[in-house]
């Protein structure tokens, strides 16, 4: 929600900004994938690389393993 919000200001350092975030964003979870072969339904973001989450109201029910 705040790389959309960012995305649709007006002004061009919060788009640029918006851009950097996204990118680093799915980076981020390329990684992941690499590391595990497998895209994560939730995902931990409190530190500066993403891995597999868990809370909410369910546990993590989904892994989509690939190959």
């Amino acid at each position: 929600m705040m790389i959309e919000g960012l995305r649709k200001s007006d002004d061009p350092r919060m788009q640029q900004k918006a851009f950097i975030l996204a990118q680093k964003w799915v980076l981020a979870n390329l990684h992941v994938f690499e590391n595990d072969q497998a895209m994560w339904e939730k995902y931990d973001v409190s530190s500066a690389k993403p891995r597999l989450g868990g809370g909410g109201e369910y546990n993590v029910q989904v892994r989509h393993h690939i190959g």
